[in-house]
């Protein structure tokens, strides 16, 4: 059963243009996204990753092609990230 944790769930402000949440699959196969509708870069603060794995990029329609969508992933992220305006990651977890 996936299971879903809001991370910026500002419903009730009319001013917030950011979404972000992970996706839990149970077998530590999470998925991170994150949703900026800002005109400007917010600093997404992201979780801990399951145990014995590390998150790696996979999608930041921020970059140019073809590093904006990397199957295989790219590990390294820390534990901030800067999330372009009008832009989404998803990030993730592998071992």
């Amino acid at each position: 059963k996936n299971e879903i944790t809001w991370l910026e769930d500002n419903w009730y402000n009319e001013e917030s243009r950011f979404l972000a949440f992970t996706l839990h699959d149970g077998n530590g196969g999470d998925i991170y996204l994150a949703f900026n509708a800002h005109h400007f870069f917010v600093k997404a603060a992201i979780p801990s990753p399951p145990q014995n794995r590390r998150w790696h990029r996979v999608v930041d329609t921020n970059l140019k092609s073809p590093d904006d969508f990397v199957t295989e992933g790219i590990a390294g992220i820390s534990e901030t990230y800067n999330v372009a305006p009008y832009s989404a990651i998803l990030l993730e977890a592998k071992q």
